[in-house]
């Protein structure tokens, strides 16, 4: 959402082919987040689905991402005609309810859902040791 506004910023602070590189900056850097986002949500909602409501849950996560989708540019476009004041004082409080519900949510995943520095630690030594096991199958004497 911040790399949206900064789309719109961009033309009022630097003109010519600045701009260009600058848009072309924001470009790439909202794409490198949403490869590193997107993966690991799409499991988590698989994960935490039961299995006989997993069509349900997907339906609803993917429903949610293109509402958003659909609605931030019109809303962010009205807000921007406003004011600039009246854009951060909506955006603020937005996002900061975004971050209290996502604390929440967490709360309220299944225990196998929730990644721990310890369970990554110990997830990457057992792909480790797989790897390492699967190696030493397919290696020919």
């Amino acid at each position: 959402m911040t790399l949206r506004v900064a789309f719109a910023a961009l033309p009022h602070l630097i003109s010519g082919a600045g701009a260009i590189v600058a848009v072309l900056a924001v470009a790439i850097l909202y794409t490198a987040g949403e490869l590193v986002h997107s993966a690991p949500s799409q499991g988590m909602s698989v994960q935490a689905a039961p299995p006989h409501l997993r069509g349900r849950y997907l339906s609803v996560y993917q429903l949610s991402w293109a509402a958003c989708r659909t609605t931030a540019p019109l809303l962010l476009g009205f807000l921007l005609d406003a004011g600039q004041w009246q854009l951060w004082t909506v955006l603020a409080p937005m996002v900061l309810t975004g971050a209290a519900v996502l604390l929440y949510a967490e709360r309220m995943l299944p225990a196998h859902v929730v990644r721990t520095p310890e369970a990554t630690t110990s997830e990457a030594g057992n792909f480790r040791s797989w790897t390492m096991r699967s190696r030493r199958r397919t290696t020919p004497p």
